[in-house]
């Protein structure tokens, strides 16, 4: 109860100021050899890639030039769910060693994951089911290559969210990290990951090393 109300004081208190100044995460790291999807129809939408001609069409969602041709280039995907040329809702994977960006942890899919991130459907799509359609997408292009190990990391405030994935899309909690950044000094407390981690990492730079942004 005691980390509960921290965690919800320090949420506050980073929502409320820039996140360059200040910035709290408390997030799960999960996992799942057997995602239990569930799709649902939605006449007159289709499921496709994301292509680099997406900018123009991705930008009002907040995706920059830069952070979407980066993306590409490194080899990660992303699946949108579209209706008349608009996005209702859209998703990312990444393999290889990736920064994460939610709760400044560093981690590595290994040669059968995949990450998924960047997970996004407009306000008047929601509660509708969409968000399991471009999951189900994304899956099933990595895994008919061999990447069918998923992971992914959910912040431990968003109780709704995490829910979910833990009871309706069977995955399993594997790591927990404390995250705070104050102007240009970032910790990261690993309290718990399935990879050998110093307890505490401290870094400057941000994204660390050099790494891949998810």
């Amino acid at each position: 109860m005691k980390q509960w109300k921290l965690d919800k004081l320090l949420d506050a208190i980073a929502w409320n100021v820039p996140h360059w100044l200040f910035y709290y995460n408390h997030s799960v790291l999960a996992m799942t050899d057997n995602p239990e999807w569930h799709p649902r129809a939605e006449p007159g939408c289709s499921l496709r890639l994301v292509r680099l001609e997406d900018i123009s069409l991705l930008a009002k969602d907040g995706y920059t030039d830069e952070k979407i041709a980066s993306r590409l280039d490194v080899g990660d995907r992303g699946v949108v769910m579209e209706r008349d040329n608009e996005v209702l809702s859209i998703i990312w994977g990444g393999r290889g060693r990736k920064f994460l960006q939610l709760s400044g942890s560093i981690f590595d899919t290994g040669e059968d994951g995949f990450f998924l991130y960047g997970g996004y459907t407009i306000e008047k799509a929601r509660l509708r089911g969409l968000f399991y359609n471009v999951c189900k997408h994304i899956y099933d292009l990595y895994s008919v290559e061999g990447y069918k190990r998923v992971w992914c990391a959910i912040s431990a405030s968003n109780t709704e969210w995490r829910d979910k994935f833990f009871t309706r899309m069977n995955f399993q909690r594997m790591g927990e990290t404390y995250y705070m950044r104050f102007l240009f000094f970032n910790v990261c407390y690993y309290k718990s990951w399935p990879q050998p981690v110093k307890k505490f990492y401290i870094f400057l730079k941000n994204p660390p090393e050099n790494l891949e942004c998810v």
